[in-house]
């Protein structure tokens, strides 16, 4: 019960960043032993974000694997705001 993990219902952070892991989906194979996670990584810096006190530091057989880094599409949070975007939402894309 006190064990802190990473695990489909309890996110995890990642050890020297602001990084929150959680668990959207565990693919299996034929055997049903996982194979692969897909996971969304928040910054805690993010609104709605916790910090937690459980980190993964290190993997003990590690892979490699594809990672696919997104960035906000707007600059600001309400982009059809005139008073923060003057010239309309479509100014306010993030290059």
């Amino acid at each position: 019960k006190e064990f802190k993990r990473l695990t489909p219902h309890q996110s995890c952070g990642l050890k020297y960043t602001s990084l929150v892991l959680t668990i959207q989906e565990i693919i299996r194979d034929s055997n049903n032993e996982p194979i692969e996670l897909k996971v969304t990584c928040q910054n805690v810096t993010d609104e709605g974000v916790a910090k937690h006190k459980s980190f993964i530091h290190w993997v003990s057989h590690p892979n490699k694997c594809e990672v696919r880094l997104y960035e906000r599409l707007f600059l600001h949070p309400n982009p059809e705001d005139k008073k923060e975007v003057p010239d309309g939402f479509l100014s306010d894309i993030n290059p």
